[in-house]
């Protein structure tokens, strides 16, 4: 099974439920059913179960029933064997049940299949807001005739006509299309039901309950959380600022959740912990359109989808992939913009929010002003050397980032953010800070996220006096970078190009860099050893940018041209040989480009990989 979901869905007990279990007569659960993986064959006989399942009902499974309750070993051709178990509803119309292997790999395993009386007696209501696996669905109703829409891969519209309790369906989305079935239960609290995709095999179920306090659009009110639908069905919380700045455009933090969380939580959290930032910015928190199956309909957690969305990259994608977790909430961001009104917009996630940060950053830079992706990573096709458009590159170039990671983290080790790091100090991204803490692990509110947003927030500001204010305290500090960043955006603005202050910190800081630029670039010219490499490196960090940079800069970018083709070999090596188990071999590779491709894109991050070994040792 190639599901990994860790959410197990349990059975509700009721607490007074007459007549008792052992009187109830159990459902009959022989025939087809559609769920998590495809058609299931089962039957059932007395306290035996068998069935079969997966593609041509290749796999198998056998055990016993008790009641509702069904127990069950996989057998999926191998050694060892699984384990599944689950609880039939009174109707016998869906099972909900949990699967788990010896090796780890265990998740939830829904099962649907049709009740024969659903389509009788008189038409039923699904109007309303539903919450399901993906992501809100809204649905509308005039007599028997429903229109619909959720985000999954969409927005995907729905229509359909209903009969009884059955909603027979279509679906169409950007990519795909298919049709479909869903029953709403007797107490009219809850749908389970099977969709298809047209030319492809299998079904699937889906699961809704009644999304509570999300309105089609939602009515701030200073000092309270509301929530709210985009026009595509995803859902987002906004609390407006009790204290907005005069002028056009309110300014937003956007804040994105972690797994199995809501943004509601992190808008809660920035206003209780930090009032200062609440009091000016508006707080938005847009959540992933996957719910996780078995969360409270009240307080629904859910996921964001990401990892195989390429967006602008020199990768290619996979069907679908387009409508991803990036495409959704950039598209939301520019709609909510527009309805609340918000001026400068800067981006932050945590763990599995931060990881879609750096995806939305990278694909949609003219969306946001800065960004700051906390406890998390990069997936592949948002490193910087993953674009390859000018025009994109530039954009990049124009958004500040501030990362923010605890050295102590647990869950995504530090190294993620020493990477990412890394990565974008080495492709010239001018406003780029690392927000380390050194003792602190996981926890959004025990990191320096405040100070992150606070440093954005001068760094995109339209004053050029507080910007130069700003160059000026961070060169006292020995912030060159960020002195050079200020003066870099100072420069855009029409009030820059009159400044005589700001000419004054450009000159200072080219000053500072061009104390040690001569030797700086003695050394690479020379490049007897690879000994002066760390020393540039510090400097360059600061002063790259500088016009007095500029001699050695390209002496550098001169012999990297040489070593980064040997370097990119060496790095494959590693990789293909710590995939196959031989981590002497890997460890080797990665030593040799420290030792002999210094100059190359992979020389800071390979050798912090050997710092984190050495350490663990």
């Amino acid at each position: 099974m190639r599901h990994v979901a860790i959410v197990v869905c349990l059975a509700v007990v009721a607490l007074v439920a007459p007549p008792a279990r052992a009187e109830e007569k159990a459902p009959d659960l022989s025939g087809t059913w559609w769920g998590t993986f495809g058609a299931l064959q089962l039957t059932s006989k007395g306290d035996a179960v068998t069935g079969t399942y997966g593609d041509g009902a290749r796999f198998s499974l056998a055990g016993t029933r008790a009641g509702r309750t069904v127990k069950v070993a996989l057998d999926e051709g191998g050694p060892a064997k699984g384990e599944a178990t689950f609880e039939a509803n009174a109707t016998g119309t869906v099972l909900r049940g949990a699967y788990a292997w010896p090796n780890g790999n265990r998740g939830t395993w829904n099962l649907v299949r049709q009740d024969p009386k659903a389509e009788s007696g008189a038409v039923a209501s699904f109007a309303g807001t539903w919450i399901t696996e993906r992501g809100p669905f809204l649905i509308t109703q005039t007599g028997a005739k429903v229109e619909g829409r959720y985000p999954f891969r969409g927005p995907v519209d729905v229509t359909g006509e209903v009969k009884g309790r059955r909603l027979t369906l279509r679906w169409k989305g950007p990519t795909f299309a298919g049709a479909g079935w869903l029953e709403l239960a007797a107490d009219k609290k809850s749908f389970a039901g099977v969709t298809t995709t047209d030319g492809q095999g299998g079904a699937w179920a889906i699961f809704g309950t009644p999304l509570a306090g999300h309105a089609r659009k939602a009515k701030p009110k200073a000092g309270a959380i509301v929530g709210g639908l985009t026009s595509a069905s995803l859902a987002y919380h906004v609390r407006w600022p009790e204290s907005p700045p005069a002028g056009k455009g309110v300014p937003c933090l956007l804040l994105l959740h972690g797994s199995n969380m809501t943004s509601k939580a992190y808008v809660s959290t920035v206003a209780g912990a930090w009032p200062d930032l609440a009091k000016r910015f508006v707080l938005l928190g847009i959540d992933g359109e996957t719910w996780v199956d078995g969360s409270p309909p009240d307080a629904p957690r859910c996921n964001y989808t990401y990892t195989d969305f390429v967006g602008r990259s020199t990768y290619q994608g996979f069907p679908g992939t387009d409508r991803q977790s990036p495409a959704l909430v950039a598209e939301a961001v520019e709609e909510l913009a527009k309805d609340l009104g918000l001026g400068k917009v800067l981006v932050g996630g945590h763990s599995q929010g931060a990881y879609l940060t750096y995806s939305l950053v990278m694909n949609f830079p003219e969306r946001f002003a800065g960004a700051f992706p906390v406890s998390g990573g990069l997936i592949f096709q948002a490193e910087p050397r993953a674009f390859a458009d000018a025009d994109v590159r530039a954009a990049q170039r124009r958004v500040p980032l501030a990362i923010v990671h605890g050295r102590n983290d647990g869950i995504v080790g530090f190294s993620s953010a020493a990477h990412a790091h890394a990565a974008f100090l080495d492709d010239g991204f001018p406003a780029l800070r690392l927000f380390d803490h050194p003792t602190a692990a996981h926890m959004f509110a025990m990191l320096p996220v405040r100070d992150a947003i606070l440093w954005l927030d001068a760094l995109t500001s339209d004053d050029v006096d507080a910007l130069v204010a700003f160059g000026e305290a961070r060169a006292a500090e020995g912030g060159w970078r960020d002195a050079i960043a200020a003066a870099r955006r100072a420069r855009t603005l029409p009030a820059g190009k009159a400044s005589a202050r700001l000419a004054a910190l450009e000159a200072r800081v080219d000053a500072a860099a061009k104390a040690d630029a001569a030797t700086h670039l003695a050394a690479v010219t020379k490049d007897a050893d690879g000994a002066w490499v760390d020393a540039f490196l510090a400097w360059r960090a600061q002063f790259e940018l500088a016009p007095a940079a500029k001699p050695a800069m390209d002496a550098y970018a001169a012999l990297r041209a040489k070593h980064q083709p040997e370097a990119d070999a060496r790095q494959q090596a590693g990789r293909k040989a710590m995939q196959s188990g031989d981590e002497a071999a890997g460890w080797a590779a990665y030593q040799e480009i420290v030792d002999r491709c210094y100059a190359s894109s992979w020389y800071p991050i390979v050798k912090g990989w050997l710092a984190d070994r050495d350490a663990k040792k």
